[in-house]
């Protein structure tokens, strides 16, 4: 088990010698947790820096590549444009999938996208249909039947 955010709140706990603390699980890959860390903390009272906000766009960039500029901007809390000039100076040919060089997007295939769906549900549980949607440009009834797929835990979002 490890904290993902409110690293500051166990060691007061544990100060205090409380032998709990109320915490919310995650259950997710490194990259998740990752993500899910830096959308908390550049949304809190002491939000991160602007050197750790655009590194944590280039390790996202590595590690999800297929995340859009937005999504990205919106975890790390940077502009669209940021991000897109991150992805563009990225030298892993990966990073830049799905991106055309004049800075547009290209349509990946329905599959891709709706394992893009399906990442961003793990990533964000309790995200809207609607605004997933958005991110990935699917119909809301088609996040909807991803997201049926994998409460049915056939993992699969085809």
């Amino acid at each position: 088990m490890t904290v993902i955010a409110g690293r500051h709140l166990v060691l007061a706990a544990r100060l205090r010698g409380d032998s709990s603390i109320r915490a919310q699980m995650f259950h997710g890959n490194n990259d998740e947790a990752f993500i899910l860390a830096v959308r908390s903390n550049s949304a809190h009272g002491k939000p991160l820096s602007l050197s750790e906000r655009l590194t944590a766009a280039s390790r996202i960039l590595e590690c999800r590549p297929s995340l859009s500029d937005r999504t990205i901007a919106s975890i790390c809390g940077l502009s669209p444009k940021t991000v897109a000039d991150r992805r563009r100076r990225t030298p892993n040919k990966v990073a830049r999938a799905g991106v055309r060089e004049a800075g547009g997007t290209r349509r990946l295939s329905s599959q891709v996208t709706r394992e893009k769906a399906a990442e961003l549900m793990r990533a964000f549980p309790g995200e809207s249909n609607r605004k997933i949607a958005r991110e990935v440009g699917l119909s809301e009834a088609t996040v909807r039947d991803v997201r049926r797929q994998m409460e049915r835990g056939s993992g699969d979002s085809k």
